[in-house]
């Protein structure tokens, strides 16, 4: 009996393969998730229970100690094992090309210097084949492997799909699938008729096509393979003896997700929105546009596999897609389950300030700190999905603004900035990352010339810098609307329903009648500019009484007054900016001008979104924020080293 040691980035390969050792060997396998926050040993159990048939998967679900699961660490060099277990054998899986320069180079790299420590004599690479150059190549892998004295295969496989987890998007057909729903649900959540009426399309050439595989298959036959010693030091195509066509693909796919999902050879006919798509699927697209092609007879014929019995047919092709879209769907509804329960699950504190009382309210209990600065005049609803996600690593303080309803004005950004500094002293916080909003980011810059050492790092989101006298092409239509009526109030306040009912106007969507629209591509710009559905009532929330029409105009006049980006020098922290393709409240433009102001920032800009990005994408943006605060801590890290 064996060690079998399973790495790297693929739980769903990792189990098929866990179970096919289960099923035709008495080897003991363990799994080492690549992160820290990677599967339990209970998670990983049930997904290899689930493609194991019998009484194998009465043994494992029993306690059954041929299956171990070990938590993922920095240190490589026994990879979390004692040091009485020592491995036989070491797989490690790179089911994605997309991620390479971020993860997979760096731990197939530390894997590979732990094989001699290990005491592991044979090495399977598990990579998906790539469209493009993937920085190495299989003869490299090999190479590194005889010079530690461990005999290698290298399996190269086609495009794996299996059922699974709907966030485990590693694998890039599961990737696509994501992608596709993801969207799906963005546009229908700013217009719920677009897919009713439009198709979407992608633009790769007539009669592209792709391999596909179950996971079940995939492992089937490397397992084999990896039993036989004679196939060391080769490497191997694991994919389906025939290919299907990308046109068949997609029209099953359509089936499965209720839209209408097109190839077309015109990149012409691609409207706004089939352009996002195309941008969100990255790498992938010059994938289905042009896929590597696979020789896997001799990986049939040595494994003693028929290759016709691995085909993908139309029904079971469709029953995985079934399978994977509910379980997306579930997600998503247990997402947004958990987004309507979150305001009474966070925790309400207050602060009396001058006689007034500030009220803010945390959600999570571990991690550096994250301060929300929310946009003036505007309620919490805008944050909830992303303090859903960031609330697992970090304790997350929001509030609303004041001043725009309570208490009485004068009430400006001096006012703000000291309630900030309320709030971290009451938390005995000394240092923290701030995430701001809209006018946030402004308000950030202020609070950091005032305390630079409370602050490690800002993410900027759809920032405004707008004073008086800002040039035109940096500020929007909106801004540039609204100046002369706040204005105008500071000096008559009586006109002050005239303009609610005047802004109430210009902000609200005009509803589109897809029956009247001709021209595709000027519809998909229409709906992406729209806003989601689920926040069109609270952005009218400044506006909903003479008296907070009057109260929001005086804050945002002063708000004007303040020239931050004129500061952005004295700013020596990271800063994270990100702007939005369709953002009608604060300019791109402006963001592009501000990166350049700051020391240390970085820009990145959103195709397709919209001003209230952070709720329609909130978990690319969660992603993104986790990344820069990540990149932040270990920045901090080297320095204080090397004081």
């Amino acid at each position: 009996m064996r060690n079998i040691l399973l790495t790297g980035a693929d739980d769903l390969l990792a189990a098929h393969v866990a179970a096919q050792y289960l099923s035709l060997t008495s080897d003991t396998v363990i799994y080492r998730a690549q992160t820290p926050e990677g599967d339990s040993s209970a998670q990983f159990t049930a997904r290899v229970a689930a493609c194991l048939r019998g009484k194998e998967t009465e043994l494992l679900l029993q306690g059954n100690t041929r299956l171990h699961v070990v938590a993922a660490g920095v240190d490589y060099e026994r990879m979390g094992l004692p040091d009485s277990t020592q491995p036989a054998e070491v797989w490690h899986f790179i089911p994605t090309h997309r991620r390479w320069k971020q993860h997979s180079s760096a731990a197939l790299a530390g894997v590979l210097a732990a094989l001699p420590a290990l005491g592991a004599h044979q090495f399977n690479l598990v990579v998906a084949a790539s469209a493009g150059h993937s920085g190495w190549s299989s003869q490299d892998a090999i190479r590194e492997c005889q010079a530690r004295g461990v005999a290698c295969r290298l399996f190269r496989t086609a495009l794996v799909l299996a059922e699974s987890d709907p966030f485990r998007r590693d694998h890039d057909l599961l990737w696509f699938l994501g992608v596709l729903n993801d969207l799906r649900h963005e546009i229908q959540e700013r217009a719920a008729e677009y897919f009713d009426f439009e198709t979407l399309k992608i633009c790769i050439p007539s009669g592209a096509e792709i391999n596909l595989l179950h996971g079940a298959h995939a492992a089937g036959l490397m397992v084999r393979l990896a039993l036989q010693e004679s196939t060391a030091n080769h490497a191997f195509d694991i994919a389906a003896p025939e290919n299907m066509q990308v046109e068949d693909f997609l029209q099953r796919a359509a089936s499965v997700y209720s839209l209408g999902l097109l190839a077309t050879d015109d990149q012409d006919e691609l409207n706004a929105i089939d352009l996002v798509f195309t941008e969100r699927l990255g790498a992938f697209h010059a994938y289905l546009a042009s896929g590597p092609k696979f020789e896997p007879e001799e990986a049939f014929l040595l494994a003693g596999l028929k290759p016709e019995l691995t085909l993908f047919d139309k029904s079971s092709l469709l029953q995985v897609l079934k399978s994977l879209y509910s379980r997306q769907e579930a997600e998503l509804a247990a997402r947004d389950e958990r987004v309507v329960a979150l305001p009474a699950q966070l925790e309400r504190h207050t602060i009396d300030r001058n006689g007034s009382e500030l009220t803010y309210f945390s959600a999570g209990r571990e991690g550096t700190p994250v301060l929300a600065l929310n946009a003036l005049g505007q309620g919490l609803i805008y944050w909830h999905r992303l303090v859903d996600i960031l609330r697992h690593k970090h304790r997350v303080i929001l509030w609303e603004p004041r001043g725009t309803v309570s208490p009485a004005q004068p009430f400006g950004i001096n006012d703000q900035i000291d309630d900030i500094l309320a709030i971290l002293q009451r938390e005995q916080i000394s240092a923290c990352h701030l995430a701001a909003w809209c006018t946030g980011p402004k308000l950030a810059v202020e609070f950091y010339v005032r305390h630079p050492d409370s602050i490690l790092s800002i993410a900027m989101l759809n920032s405004q810098f707008k004073t008086r006298g800002t040039p035109r092409e940096l500020v929007t239509t909106y801004e540039n609307n609204i100046d002369p009526v706040f204005h105008a109030l500071q000096n008559n306040p009586s006109i002050a329903d005239y303009a609610m009912k005047s802004l109430q106007l210009s902000l609200a969507d005009r509803k589109l009648n897809f029956f009247e629209q001709t021209d595709s591509k000027q519809l998909a710009v229409q709906v992406l500019s729209l806003i989601n559905g689920n926040l069109k009532a609270h952005t009218l929330a400044p506006f909903q009484s003479e008296a907070t029409t009057l109260s929001y105009a005086r804050q945002v006049v002063d708000y004007w007054s303040f020239d931050s980006l004129g500061k952005a020098g004295q700013v020596k922290v990271p800063v994270l900016m990100i702007t939005c393709e369709y953002d009608k409240i604060a300019a791109p433009a402006m963001s592009r001008l501000a990166v350049s102001r700051f020391p240390h920032a970085s820009l990145i800009e959103v195709q397709g979104a919209t001003h209230y990005c952070l709720y329609d994408r909130s978990e690319f943006i969660a992603g993104l924020i986790e990344e820069f605060f990540a990149a932040t801590r270990s920045r901090v890290e080297e320095v204080a080293v090397v004081q």
